[in-house]
């Protein structure tokens, strides 16, 4: 969709405690490449993510990021709305109230919020021409390439 996204998220803290001090040092470098003070990436080496691994404090608030909607949120919004503001010469919170979650809480509600995900296009598009006959054949498509291995 052009205007807005939808996101199915599972949230497992259970597994998050139960990575190392390695595997959250690596997984935040994955996610959050380090700079030196020129601004430059830094090469994430061997010792780099043992000296990570070795702080308690920086281990424990990291893990807690790592498995939170609120941080994935922040990092998910936050370039859009300072690209946003700055092209509108504004500051503020863009997404103030746009920023809606629902907790699925059984397998009713969990195949109920992929159907509406899965066809949102569908009543989106019927608004712009779209018709079910192109979307039939986009689900078809995309379906094929995933059972091909071709796209994740």
């Amino acid at each position: 969709m052009d205007n807005h996204l939808h996101f199915l998220l599972r949230i497992d803290v259970e597994q998050a405690s139960q990575w190392s001090a390695i595997e959250v040092a690596k997984r935040w470098m994955t996610l959050y490449l380090p700079h030196g003070s020129d601004r430059k990436p830094l090469n994430v080496t061997d010792e780099f993510l043992k000296l990570k691994a070795d702080n308690a404090t920086w281990v424990a608030a990291t893990r807690k990021r790592l498995s939170s909607l609120g941080w994935f949120m922040k990092c998910l919004k936050e370039p859009l709305a300072r690209l946003a503001n700055k092209q509108d010469g504004c500051t503020g919170a863009f997404f103030e109230g746009r920023y809606k979650s629902i907790a699925i809480l059984d397998e009713e509600a969990l195949l109920s919020v992929c159907a509406y995900i899965d066809l949102n296009p569908v009543g989106e598009g019927m608004r712009e021409g779209f018709t079910l006959c192109q979307y039939s054949l986009l689900v078809d498509y995309t379906s094929r390439l995933e059972r091909d291995g071709k796209r994740r």
